[in-house]
């Protein structure tokens, strides 16, 4: 029998795909297998009868990797399996920033003694109207289990989404909605104005290609923000505006 300890609450129809092979013991003294989420496993002092440690989750900066490996004791982790919930709260944290919705629910509260609180939240409501996600742009910049999730639930609210990752598997590909449109970044030479580096082209189909020049990384926030999320160049770093 093999004895296990969770050092912190896992669900119970995880543990039922245990088999009766498997006894749950309340210390970790006692355990061959530990089970945990965030518990900080650095410094625990941990039995010589410890042979695994299972992460339920992606990460493993909670657990002394190295010492662990030197003592025999194997740690495995679950990547993806998280990554819905994940998305979720990514998603609910894009629809809290976009309607002020905290915003809203603590102006409810401040003003839940008015007796007129009909009129006066007729006149309050428009400061908590917030932005509809539709139609704005949303940029991915890493498309594993948690970022292809993410952007294609953006694409089903009508965002228009770019998603970059330049090491993105097969199987995540496959996942991917063909609606989420792939942003490249491809390094070349200083095409002829090497005095104006560092240089940055960004090419979008249907459209002409915008260079920026002398690009430091307040500019590239500012290309970021303005040009990648919002479609609008920035045109005081281009080349045009430099070479004047």
């Amino acid at each position: 029998m093999t004895k296990y300890n969770c050092l912190n609450p896992i669900a119970a129809c995880g543990k039922d795909l245990l088999t009766g092979t498997y006894e749950e013991v309340d210390n970790i003294a006692d355990a061959e297998v530990v089970l945990v989420r965030s518990a900080k496993m650095q410094g625990m002092e941990v039995p010589e009868s410890l042979v695994a440690v299972a992460r339920a989750g992606a990460g493993v900066n909670n657990i002394p990797i190295e010492e662990y490996a030197d003592k025999g004791i194997v740690v495995f982790n679950t990547p993806g399996a998280n990554a819905n919930g994940v998305k979720e709260l990514v998603i609910a944290a894009m629809l809290m920033a976009s309607r002020d919705l905290i915003g809203g629910a603590e102006w409810v509260k401040a003003n839940a003694a008015d007796a007129d609180i009909a009129k006066t939240a007729e006149k309050a409501k428009k400061q908590f109207a917030g932005h509809e996600l539709a139609g704005k742009s949303l940029g991915v910049i890493g498309l594993g289990a948690i970022g292809a999730r993410v952007a294609n639930t953006a694409t089903h609210l009508g965002m228009t989404v770019y998603g970059y990752d330049p090491y993105v598997s097969v199987d995540a590909a496959w996942n991917l909605s063909r609606n989420v449109k792939h942003v490249t970044v491809t390094q070349t030479g200083c095409i002829g104005m090497c005095q104006y580096e560092p240089i940055v082209e960004v090419f979008e189909p249907g459209k002409e290609k915008v260079t920026y020049v002398l690009m430091t990384p307040e500019k590239a926030v500012k290309v970021v923000n303005e040009h990648l999320v919002n479609g609008k160049p920035v045109a005081e770093y281009t080349v045009g505006a430099v070479t004047e």
